[in-house]
């Protein structure tokens, strides 16, 4: 139990330190000693060139390496589509009435298992939450953030029985580039 509650911890530290990372805007590169004002700003546009050309291949490499991790990690992997609709339940008092839904209820999207690649298979639609980051942002779980109805993900979660805080990575369906990942959703899809 020590384990799991370290596990937790870890990630949410790791999550929220990624998370203000991102938000924090790139340094300049600082002028060269003698360099002028013009040199400056060529090489500076330079290196953004670089950068940007060298962007895709990055971006391939860590979407290859998102769904390694993935694969070796969960113990269950499925396909989950957004269903829109009512939310789950309403929560009651104990008089019976309905608590009002919360301003934040926006942020919920609600998901149907369809299809299973790795652990027990249920059909009962979930509820993620999106929480709103401190750049002022959406975040989600993976691909999920501001999903459309009908859109499909891959969902990994680590550990039975799964629940939204079991969660570890959502990908969504048109971004899967590895072979086994492509295999299970031609076989959902027949």
């Amino acid at each position: 139990m020590r384990w799991c509650v370290r596990a937790i911890l870890a990630v949410s530290i790791a999550a929220s330190a990624s998370e203000a990372h991102a938000c924090s805007p790139i340094p300049p590169e600082p002028p060269l000693a003698g360099e002028s004002t013009e040199a400056y700003r060529d090489r500076v546009e330079a290196l953004e060139r670089v950068r940007e050309a060298q962007r895709p291949a990055r971006e391939a490499e860590w979407l290859r390496q998102r769904q390694a991790d993935n694969l070796e990690q969960a113990s269950m992997i499925f396909i989950a589509r957004n269903t829109p609709g009512m939310p789950l339940r309403r929560r009651s008092t104990r008089l019976g009435r309905p608590i009002p839904l919360q301003s934040t209820d926006y942020l919920s999207t609600y998901y149907t298992p369809v299809a299973w690649l790795r652990g027990p298979q249920t059909r009962a639609r979930f509820r993620l939450q999106a929480g709103i980051t401190t750049c002022g942002g959406l975040s989600g779980i993976g691909d999920t953030t501001l999903s459309e109805p009908g859109a499909e993900f891959i969902f990994f979660a680590i550990g039975v029985p799964f629940t939204e805080l079991t969660l570890i990575d959502a990908i969504a369906i048109d971004r899967v580039t590895d072979p086994t990942l492509l295999a299970f959703v031609a076989q959902s899809r027949q």
